[in-house]
């Protein structure tokens, strides 16, 4: 037999090529090298895929902006932006200072004057976030090498007219960019990144107002059952008896227990029965309006960064003079985040259940003040004229 391979010629006899295709047939029956190519194929797969993984995540890593804790104005800012969370977890929208013997009026304006405070601080706190967020992404964007107008890219191109006009002659010519394709594609993958970071604080911003404001209706709801619980069952039943809920009432408490009720109402007798200065109705509604008032307050008085117009810049980028698409999407939404908040929602709905709970238990207890009402109808419809038959009536039959 005789083969040719690179200019090599060899000569195998046939005895010696029949000896060597048997050796190979036994050979090939043993596990290992039966299986040798194809362990060879897999391991050198296997090594180049893992090469290229590692490569292509040491070159991300190297890149900047790659992480936000690698950039120096992006990690400073995410760091004071965490601090601001910290140092403004205590505002708090609802004034619980005064937890007994509240009336509704009094208790709207401690309401207001806590809302204001807290509006004013939280205004800052957005503008300071905001500040340092500008701040840290034109930083950021310098560092990638590029401006936000792209100033050190831009040229003036004198015509060949105002060249021979000279310098006292007319300069005309026209403004244009020598960035290229490549820059240009490179300043829209930072300017990517820099939204990524602006979403991150967006997010911790509007998980931090949220807090907040679930936080309002958690201790309003604390308050409101702290003094709940002292009800007397007796009351909160059909079947009550009147001795047990006397006893209840004027049974010793503790020194941490409220003494006074949460509110107090002015009853007043009329002739259709005892009604008091605040309804029912006028709890619950103005109840309504202050949990709405705080959701309202957090939700359109902090918009998301990325839909304010100071960051135009960043997130709908100009490059070259030329106005690109947006390049991410639009902030959280706080809104949404209140909808599917299920727990905010059973809290909200616990303190109405509380409040009407409570006026059927007044209403409840003032029944056995039923014959004091009687005695006032009847003492209200007495005039001259009744007087005087009742008097004849007695003057005749005596």
């Amino acid at each position: 037999m005789l083969s040719h391979i690179q200019n090599e010629v060899t000569f195998t006899t046939f005895a010696q090529f029949e000896e060597e295709y048997r050796s190979y047939k036994k050979v090939v029956k043993i596990p290992l090298f039966k299986n040798y190519l194809q362990w060879k194929c897999l391991h050198f797969w296997y090594k180049y895929i893992s090469q290229n993984k590692y490569s292509w995540a040491r070159e991300e890593l190297q890149a900047p902006l790659s992480l936000f804790m690698l950039s120096a104005p992006l990690r400073d800012a995410s760091l004071k932006v965490s601090a601001l969370i910290y140092q403004t977890a205590t505002i708090s929208l609802y004034n619980g200072s005064v937890t007994e013997e509240n009336t509704l009026q009094g208790f709207k304006e401690q309401q207001e004057s806590s809302t204001e405070a807290a509006v004013g601080q939280l205004q800052n706190l957005r503008l300071t976030v905001k500040d340092l967020v500008l701040g840290a992404c034109s930083s950021a964007l310098a560092e990638c090498g590029f401006t936000t107008d792209d100033s050190e890219f831009r040229v003036t191109k004198v015509s060949r007219i105002a060249k021979s006009h000279g310098a006292d002659g007319d300069s005309r010519g026209t403004t244009g960019y020598t960035m290229p394709f490549v820059k240009q594609r490179s300043k829209l993958k930072c300017c990517q990144r820099i939204c990524r970071f602006i979403a991150f604080v967006d997010f911790q911003l509007q998980s931090h107002l949220h807090k907040i404001a679930r936080n309002q209706i958690v201790r309003f709801e604390a308050d409101v059952r702290r003094h709940y619980k002292y009800v007397p069952v007796e009351l909160r039943q059909m079947n009550g008896h009147a001795d047990d809920v006397d006893t209840m009432l004027e049974s010793d408490k503790s020194s941490d227990e409220p003494k006074s009720p949460l509110f107090v109402l002015e009853a007043f007798l009329t002739k259709n029965g005892i009604e008091f200065d605040n309804a029912q109705s006028d709890f619950i509604n103005y109840v309504s309006l202050l949990i709405e008032n705080w959701k309202w307050i957090i939700i359109t008085h902090f918009p998301p960064l990325l839909d304010d117009i100071e960051f135009n810049d960043f997130v709908i980028p100009s490059i070259c003079g030329n106005q690109n698409d947006r390049v991410c999407g639009n902030g959280p939404s706080l809104q949404f985040v209140f909808e599917i908040d299920g727990a905010y929602q059973n809290t909200t709905e616990k303190i109405f259940n509380y409040f009407t709970t409570n006026f059927k238990a007044v209403h409840k207890y003032l029944k056995r003040l039923e014959y004091v009402h009687i005695i006032y109808r009847d003492n209200e419809d007495i005039d001259r004229g009744s007087i005087e038959n009742e008097t004849s009536k007695y003057l005749v039959t005596y």
